[in-house]
This record gives structure tokens, sequence and C-alpha cells, in this order.
């Protein structure tokens, strides 16, 4: 157990260490807002603690192998529960995650995901799954219409998934994407309609003058401009691409005795 308690040590004190040393925007722009940056470091290294305890408590419990490399287990949880309750925190409130925290994040992720591959025979095999996952990484970066953050997010809680569950963890990604897109268009469409109430109401010559559907598609597409190009109307979506990963991470030991 002391290994385990000294893995989720590290993982606290290196993101910890990045929050002091490290650029930190986001925290200004939050106390800016008239918000507490201290209840954003105290619940994330709370957080963080309990999902490293909380790993630690499964995999005793389960007997996890030690093949297998249990002690990372708690390293990669807290990391992702540090930063599934710090981007909760300021991504709902700010739509604004710390890049750089982050950056800190998905490299530890990164270099545990490798050592985890590189020293396991069991886990080499999912190398591909990694390489795969990091082009798509990229793919998604440059044409899908999320944050540069929330890719980082998902930088942070998939590298260790992948190497631990190769293509399980591809496809969980995959199936985060299309439920996030889903309730984004949802959410999009709600607003959408609720604007183009108010845009008739303002320009009631025009919806008169035009008819109904020639003006309800010309209303919806300045609508849909102004929400393009307005970070007012951003979707934050990087907290709940984490959360399953966080589960997984947490009952991985179970999944797999």
């Amino acid at each position: 157990m002391i290994v385990y308690l000294i893995s989720t040590a590290i993982a606290l004190a290196v993101l910890l260490l990045g929050e002091k040393l490290l650029p930190n925007e986001t925290k200004e722009v939050y106390k800016e807002k008239g918000y507490d940056w201290n209840k954003v470091i105290i619940y994330s290294s709370i957080a963080g603690f309990a999902g490293g305890l909380l790993s630690t408590l499964v995999i005793m419990k389960t007997g996890m192998p030690s093949e297998l490399n249990p002690f990372l287990l708690p390293f990669a949880t807290t990391i992702t529960a540090y930063i599934t309750t710090q981007s909760l925190m300021t991504d709902l409130k700010v739509l604004l995650i710390n890049r750089f925290v982050l950056r800190v994040a998905y490299i530890s992720m990164y270099l545990i995901s490798i050592y985890n591959i590189a020293t396991n025979e069991l886990f080499s095999q999912n190398m591909l799954a990694l390489v795969i996952f990091t082009i798509a990484l990229v793919i998604i970066f440059i044409f899908v219409p999320i944050g540069a953050s929330d890719v980082r997010a998902l930088a942070v809680a998939l590298p260790y998934t992948i190497s631990v569950g190769g293509y399980l963890g591809i496809q969980m990604l995959i199936f985060t994407l299309f439920v996030v897109a889903f309730f984004m268009y949802l959410h999009r469409r709600k607003k959408i309609n609720k604007e183009l109430k108010v845009f008739k109401v303002n320009h009631k010559d025009m919806y008169e003058e035009m008819g109904e559907k020639a003006f309800n598609r010309a209303a919806r597409k300045t609508i849909k401009y102004q929400f393009d190009n307005s970070e007012e109307h951003a979707v934050p979506v990087g907290p709940f691409m984490i959360m399953p990963f966080l589960v997984f991470l947490i009952i991985y030991p179970i999944i797999i005795m």
C-alpha cells in the first residue's frame, strides 16, 4: 500500500509544482470573475488524492498482478481525477482550462504509458493503438470544432488507458466523442431556437415580408454565424470527455480480474 500512496503523492507533487512554476492565464481570468482560485487547487488536490486512494483500495482488493505495473495506476488516476475536477470548476465558469497544467499532466501520462508498453510484454501490443490515438488526436485538434484545451484534456485521459486497454481506449474515445457531439448539437439547437424567437420579435417587418420559411432559413444562418464567432456561446465539454476514462481507471483492476 505504501508504494501506491507514494505514487499518488508523486502525481500530486508534479501537478502542484506545475501550478506553482508555470504561467496560469486561467487563474487570472478566474479571479477577475470573482472566483476563489485557492478553492480550485484545494478541491482538485482532494479529488486527486481521493482518486489515488480509491485506486489503491481497488488494486489491493482485487490483487492486481505485479506484472501489470499496478504502482502506475494510482499515479494515473490521481492525475486524471485532479484534472477532471479542475476543468469542471474552470471550464463551466470561465470556459477555460489551465493549458500549462494540462501539459504537465499529459506529458506525465504519456511517459508512464510508454514505460508500460516498453517494460511489459502484454502491454507492448498496444503500441500501435497508442500511435493511432496520437494521430487521431492531431486530426481532432485540427478538424473537430472543440477547444484546444478539450483536446489536451483527452491527451491526459487516454494514453494510459490505451497502454493498458489497447483498442478499448480508442473505442471509448469514439463513443465519448459521439455522445459529446450529440449533446453539443442539442444544446446548440436549443439556444439557436431561443435566439430565433428573439430575432423574429426584433425583425418583425422582415419576417412578414419574407415569410416564415425564408426568414427562418436566413435568420438561422445569421445566428449560427454569431454563435461560431462568439465565445459567449461556447459549450464546455472537456470535463465530460475525461470522466469516462477516470471511471475506467478506477475500475480497471476489477475489469481484468
